[in-house]
């Protein structure tokens, strides 16, 4: 099936066709410029996700994240096309990377923005090949936790039957070749790096799910001791990053030609 064949059939099934001379909705100028952006994406695409699904995902995420639709639709597409890159799937269960809006108050303009999320770091870490496994955890009031650096390092985490607040956050690896690293923060520390963030906490991911996002800053600060892939650096270097804009893309030498042939 070709690109073009599966957008028509998406616009079809998903909304009604706008009236002559009518403003396209935010979803059909994503379709139209993802569909001109395809040629490009594929090149990046690993065999377990296809263009297809990709574009579902990311009308799926349109539609469902508030704010969303409101983005620029030149940042959505950088976004999507990013995390083609990384190999990763926005906005699913599996955690891995999330599109999410921004406020530009500079250029006053909503942006889109990809936001690794610590399953995605962990799914990164694997493709090195070198890791055997890698988790990260929060530690709470009741738990059983012991640690200690140095010659003789040890880390015993055992979860109590009434727990209470977080205490620690903690991640650990261990390598193929028999290696282990570990980092271990406790909620003062966890609390002073969100303290740093631009939101502070106050709104955003910090302040929805300071959990996950304490499991993910255990393990990306772990990535200085444990071996790391290709797309692990590019990831950390995007969650770091701005919005990625597509205008280094010239989109219009794409809109006449003939859309890679894809296998459904």
């Amino acid at each position: 099936m070709t690109n073009q064949i599966a957008l028509d059939r998406m616009r079809n099934s998903t909304a009604p066709a706008p009236a002559s001379g009518a403003t396209p909705a935010p979803r059909s100028a994503l379709e139209d410029m993802m569909g001109r952006a395809m040629p490009y994406i594929q090149q990046s695409l690993p065999a377990h996700l296809t263009p297809e699904r990709l574009l579902r995902l990311a009308i799926t995420a349109v539609n469902r994240t508030p704010g969303l639709a409101d983005c620029d639709t030149k940042t959505i597409v950088g976004a999507i096309m990013t995390a083609a890159q990384l190999g990763l799937e926005p906005n699913t269960p599996l955690g891995h990377c999330y599109l999410v809006p921004y406020s530009n108050r500079k250029a006053r303009v909503k942006e889109c923005q990809l936001i690794v999320g610590y399953q995605g770091f962990i799914d990164l870490a694997y493709r090195s090949g070198r890791v055997l496994s890698i988790q990260a955890r929060a530690v709470r009031a009741g738990d059983h936790f012991v640690y200690q650096y140095g010659l003789e390092e040890c880390l015993t985490h055992r979860p109590g039957d009434l727990r209470g607040e977080i205490s620690h956050f903690y991640a650990v690896c261990r390598m193929k070749d028999g290696g282990h690293a570990f980092v271990v923060f406790s909620r003062p520390e966890m609390d002073q790096i969100m303290a740093e963030t631009a939101s502070k906490g106050r709104h955003g991911p910090w302040r929805d799910h300071f959990e996950a996002m304490g499991c993910k800053t255990a393990i990306r600060r772990l990535q200085k001791y444990i071996p790391q892939s290709v797309e692990w650096a590019k990831a950390a270097a995007v969650d770091e990053s701005s919005p990625t804009m597509v205008d280094d893309l010239d989109l219009s030498t794409l809109q006449e030609s003939e859309p890679a042939i894809v296998e459904e």
